[in-house]
């Protein structure tokens, strides 16, 4: 889980920079807002939405798959 962790966090560092620099780029002045807001609005959603729909599938199949195996 750590090392996943750290691979997204690499990943995030990497992409939100290259994002904000490329966007401007990609798309004409007048409509930097929009494209920022379309690029933005469902990442932050699915920081939202993926914990949720965790939780549900949790309640639904049960904690029992993310415990270790009993030797």
């Amino acid at each position: 889980m750590a090392a996943l962790a750290a691979l997204n966090g690499t990943a995030t560092a990497a992409r939100i920079p290259a994002l904000a620099g490329i966007l401007p780029q990609l798309v004409p002045r007048e409509q930097f807002k929009a494209a920022n807001l379309v690029s933005a609005v469902p990442e932050n959603a699915l920081m939202v939405l993926g914990p949720a729909v965790s939780g549900v599938l949790v309640v639904v199949i049960g904690p029992g798959w993310a415990r270790p195996a009993e030797a």
